[in-house]
């Protein structure tokens, strides 16, 4: 089946979404800027289950680009209430930023987590006790990453391979809850481009009108070389409720080719669940270009067009109700991949 090539758009996606947003809130503060703003997300139906077996996996978003100075008085009430207010619907990625794309054998290998709506780039740390797994992944095996520490606003894990190949890191976070008014969930879905599950759960009947427990789980994986050529692991499925899965090699592509993904939700495909991806020049970098979007077909699959070299991401969310006595009225399920294009 012949794959859809999705080029370059308008970044209309979630981060410019948030600038829109916080441009009203800093009104209100007597500013008008523009930087991007959040404080959490949600987690993952069948994810009680899926903790007993080890695999809760889950990231908060934190503020990022700092608060607004404000340049009117303020009443400070003013201020605790606004952001109380807007702070639960709002929410970022988490990536896993590899240093560098390829790394020698028994070498350093350094990653990133960053915590951001603004690829690659991170505003807080994820504190090391609030990683569930952090695994390195092989064609021959996995192993822990025991080397966890905050360094700035970046969580890092560092891993020594020695063995030629490629690897596939993962890393899985413990989930957090937030309670919620109904109508600051379904503010939720609006602003975190949702808005086919808010049409969906409407018409279904399935939207709250009493306060919600909202979970949020967020799952990360990245690609690495290590030496030259050797196995290839890029096709692992790791086990998130949510996961990327490529089925073409990242490092194999070229400029203007497509590579073809798997989104899976719960071990199964995800159909017509919809995501971003972009690329960055380099793990440095203070934003990312060509934003596209794409939406997944009947098997879960889709594709994007590489039209750059540099560090790659895809993204997606999935909002399901979680189940019966679960601890949690809503799952929201968060799920980056990322990937270096050198050609």
């Amino acid at each position: 089946m012949a794959m859809p090539s999705l080029r370059s758009r308008s970044r209309l996606a979630r981060g410019h979404v948030r600038t829109l947003r916080y441009r009203a809130v800093d009104e209100s503060l007597g500013r008008h800027a523009t930087h991007r703003c959040s404080a959490s997300g949600t987690a993952a139906t069948g994810l009680v289950a899926l903790d007993r077996s080890g695999y809760h996996n889950t990231h908060q978003k934190h503020c990022s680009k700092g608060l607004p100075v404000v340049r009117k008085s303020v009443p400070l009430l003013t201020l605790v209430l606004i952001f109380l207010i807007a702070g639960p619907l709002l929410s970022h990625d988490f990536w896993l930023i590899p240093h560098a794309s390829r790394v020698a054998p028994g070498s350093d290998l350094v990653i990133d987590g960053q915590t951001s709506s603004e690829f690659p780039t991170s505003v807080s740390a994820v504190t090391p006790d609030r990683v569930a797994r952090a695994r390195v992944i092989t064609s021959r095996g996995e192993r822990h990453i025991e080397q966890l520490q905050v360094v700035g606003n970046s969580l890092r894990l560092s891993d020594r391979p020695t063995q030629v190949g490629q690897a596939l890191v993962e890393i899985t976070i413990h989930p957090r809850t937030i309670p919620e008014s109904p109508e600051s969930f379904r503010r939720y879905l609006e602003l975190e481009g949702a808005p086919e599950a808010l049409e969906r759960y409407e018409r279904e009947g399935l939207l709250p009108t009493d306060s919600i427990t909202r979970r949020y789980a967020k799952y990360a994986k990245t690609v690495v070389e290590v030496g030259e050529d050797g196995p290839r692991a890029f096709n692992t499925v790791v086990g998130h409720p949510l996961e990327f899965v490529p089925l073409t090699d990242p490092a194999s592509a070229a400029r203007d080719e497509l590579l073809r993904f798997q989104l899976l939700f719960l071990g199964s495909p995800l159909a017509t669940a919809r995501g971003h991806a972009s690329v960055a020049a380099s793990a440095a970098s203070d934003g990312a270009y060509a934003e596209t979007t794409f939406e997944t077909d009947a098997n879960g699959e889709f594709a994007i067009e590489v039209t750059g070299s540099g560090l790659w991401n895809v993204r997606a969310l999935h909002i399901v109700p979680a189940p019966a006595h679960s601890g949690a009225d809503w799952d929201v399920h968060w799920a980056t991949l990322v990937w270096w294009t050198a050609r």
